[in-house]
């Protein structure tokens, strides 16, 4: 075999070197930009809910979920019969955030068909609607503290609790009526066409779904009046805020809604076809978390947002 001269040796190997890097630097920069654009791919792809748990599906005719930030649980509203019966029936299931199983059973009783719920922020007191009045269950023992009967109501729905001031608000979706209880006192803050899911939309606005139509409503908590959004949710039934300031919303036949900070819906999810109803919603913003009762299905499905 021949001896390669030294000279040409080294200049082999600075060759070898040179383009070696270069490879290397060229493959980098694919690497580089495949990631690149897989984050793009992934930032232009809008969110979606995955399903990340189904409750145990004995929640009969469960209306209402809402979260419970003391103990990190999950109270479901249950009717146990006919949403307008006074049978003595209803119940608030507490049951687990994690799997969605059963934690107590018949934490609050004595209910008739219970509905929507909400929350007093030192998360001490549960307000729940009751066909015809609105009840304070002590939302630790479960022991019902008092009952207000509102005159007049038929239907009373939704409840929302003012964490700025405790204020409580809730809607009877038959007589349009949207009540409210501040300190011991009860008024009606206005009417508007079957009122449902109610939320804040800034400080001094309330943001309500109407039932019937696909209309929403803008209400100004001091004066009542109401501002009409055409561009709504159908058979509108619970909203929640996204914590990114938007909301998600429900159509009780089984549709999932997002809505921008304009009040612009986007569709994520749709089980009419398979006959499951999306009721009063809840969002945990903090695990990404929506949580939807089926009402007739008996059960409630843990989504999450991502």
């Amino acid at each position: 075999m021949k001896k390669i001269p030294s000279a040409c040796y080294l200049l082999l190997l600075t060759l070898i070197a040179f383009y070696s890097c270069q490879n290397k630097a060229q493959n980098q920069a694919k690497e580089k930009e495949n990631t690149s654009t897989t984050q793009t791919e992934k930032q232009n792809t809008p969110p979606q809910l995955k399903k990340y748990w189904a409750s145990d599906p004995y929640l009969e005719t469960s209306e209402s979920v809402l979260y419970n930030p003391w103990d990190n649980t999950l109270f479901v509203s249950c009717i146990y019969g006919k949403p307008t019966d006074k049978d003595g029936n209803g119940l608030i299931f507490k049951i687990s955030i994690e799997n969605g199983q059963t934690i107590q059973e018949r934490f609050a009783k004595d209910l008739n068909a219970p509905k929507g719920m909400g929350l007093s922020p030192d998360t001490m007191t549960l307000y729940v609607t009751d066909i015809d009045r609105l009840v304070l269950v002590h939302a630790r023992s479960g022991i019902i503290l008092k009952s207000y009967p509102i005159q007049g109501a038929k239907f009373l729905n939704d409840v929302f609790v003012d964490p700025t001031d405790s204020t409580v608000y809730f809607s009877d979706t038959e007589t349009g009526k949207i009540h409210r209880l501040k300190g011991e006192e009860i008024s009606v803050l206005t009417r508007v066409k079957a009122p449902n899911g109610i939320t804040a939309y800034n400080d001094s606005t309330l943001l309500v779904l109407s039932f019937a139509g696909q209309e929403m409503y803008l209400i100004d908590k001091r004066s009542g009046k109401v501002n009409t959004v055409p561009e709504g949710i159908p058979n509108g039934d619970g909203i929640v805020p996204d914590g990114q300031g938007g909301f998600f919303a429900s159509d009780w036949s089984g549709q999932i809604f997002h809505l921008d900070q304009d009040l612009h819906p986007s569709l994520l999810l749709d089980t009419r076809k398979k006959e499951i109803n999306a009721a009063d919603i809840e969002y945990v913003p903090q695990q990404q978390l929506l949580l939807v009762p089926t009402f007739f299905k008996n059960d409630v499905t843990a989504y999450k947002y991502e």
